[in-house]
């Protein structure tokens, strides 16, 4: 079952810890920083927490709601609720809730025995991939002093898009990633 996410203290502190365990930090916002972008009223990123049949909390699934799409950013699953088929279900509930087309990122093809073991979830759930490579920047990055860097924000609308040599000017890491749709 999908709730919305709520904030609460006891929510938080769960999701957070599931949030650090399931995504490496480049792949990562900082926690307060997610949570806080999930309370901006009218924002179109939201959270939608897994809870299992008892009511616990399971998972989360954090995403984009455009008007044409919904782009999953983020989706776990607590290690110890895998296997059961709750993901799938969440994600069978997730798609008919956004009646509209799901896109979400993976790792590419090949790429290690746990991005194959992704594509094969999401592919046995509907999705399927788009035969396009794109590259993209980490969430975050560190510095040359080890501290977390800002968050990369995707260009806004009246600046033009960042190119690869401004990119990799801020000492950003590239990642390869393949798009699935719903």
């Amino acid at each position: 079952m999908l709730v919305p996410f709520d904030n609460t203290p006891a929510q938080s502190r769960l999701l957070a810890d599931i949030y650090t365990e399931s995504f490496p930090p480049e792949e990562r916002r900082p926690t307060d920083h997610f949570f806080r972008l999930a309370d901006t009223p009218g924002a179109p990123f939201r959270i939608l927490v897994i809870c299992d049949d008892a009511g616990h909390y399971a998972g989360f699934i954090s995403y984009w709601q455009f008007d044409t799409f919904a782009y999953i950013e983020h989706f776990a699953v607590n290690p110890a609720a895998r296997g059961g088929g709750i993901g799938a279900c969440a994600l069978q509930e997730f798609r008919a809730m956004s009646g509209l087309p799901v896109v979400l990122e993976v790792e590419r093809p090949g790429s290690n025995d746990m991005a194959d073991r992704r594509i094969a979830f999401y592919r046995r759930n509907g999705f399927h991939t788009i035969e396009l490579r794109l590259y993209t920047a980490a969430i975050r990055t560190r510095t040359a002093r080890g501290a977390a860097a800002a968050d990369v924000r995707p260009p806004r609308p009246d600046r033009p898009c960042p190119c690869r040599r401004h990119i990799a000017r801020r000492s950003l890491r590239l990642y390869e990633i393949f798009l699935l749709i719903l």
